[in-house]
């Protein structure tokens, strides 16, 4: 059929980042600092233009600041209580950014980047010298989440806009225990998602 789109799409980027990780009162605690920062680069280049097709070439930048603190308590020998704080910056796909629903060629400049934040706070060890456990409870929150959708008379081809914002919950338990040579485990997830 008739060309509709020709056009190149590069997609550059760096993300350095510092972690860093402390114990102190004798190694019974220790915390961990870190922060990454993400530049993302999306050009564009058109190579179909004709007098009823303008230039859609372009680029986009996006960038982020990502920062994330953890605690760990030893609580004893063998049992430890931990927390987590940590944001993530994810952009649009080269792909996600190139589908526009209008159908013309170029980046959306409608698209953003989701943003997260996450906690997380739990309990693990080892009880007896053979059961061990893990137990945790979570919850994040995700501001302009990206999701498909489909344009009617767009033949099925999938589009990407941002959402207002989700959330999930949940905590989660798991069992190890150690028979001789056997190991037997059992987990257990509970979710509650919320769009």
């Amino acid at each position: 059929g008739t060309r509709t789109l020709d056009q190149r799409e590069r997609v550059s980027g760096f993300g350095p980042y510092v972690r860093d990780e402390m114990a102190f009162a004798a190694d019974r605690y220790r915390l961990t600092l870190g922060a990454r920062a993400d530049y993302v680069r999306f050009r564009v280049d058109d190579h179909l233009i004709t007098a009823t097709n303008p230039d859609d070439s372009g680029e986009r930048n996006l960038h982020a600041i990502s920062p994330l603190v953890g605690f760990v308590a030893r609580l004893n020998a063998t049992h430890s209580a931990y927390a987590n704080l940590s944001t993530a910056f994810e952009t649009p796909t080269a792909t996600e950014l190139a589908n526009k629903p209008d159908g013309s060629a170029g980046i959306n400049p409608n698209l953003e980047p989701q943003y997260a934040t996450t906690g997380e706070v739990g309990f693990k060890g080892i009880v007896s010298g053979r059961v061990r456990y893990d137990a945790a409870v979570f919850t994040t929150r995700v501001k302009d989440e990206l999701v498909p959708f489909e344009v009617p008379g767009g033949g099925g081809r999938r589009y990407y806009r941002n959402a207002g914002s989700t959330r999930r919950r949940g905590g989660e338990l798991g069992l190890a225990a150690s028979l001789g040579m056997t190991t037997l485990g059992a987990s257990y997830s509970y979710s509650d998602f919320n769009f």
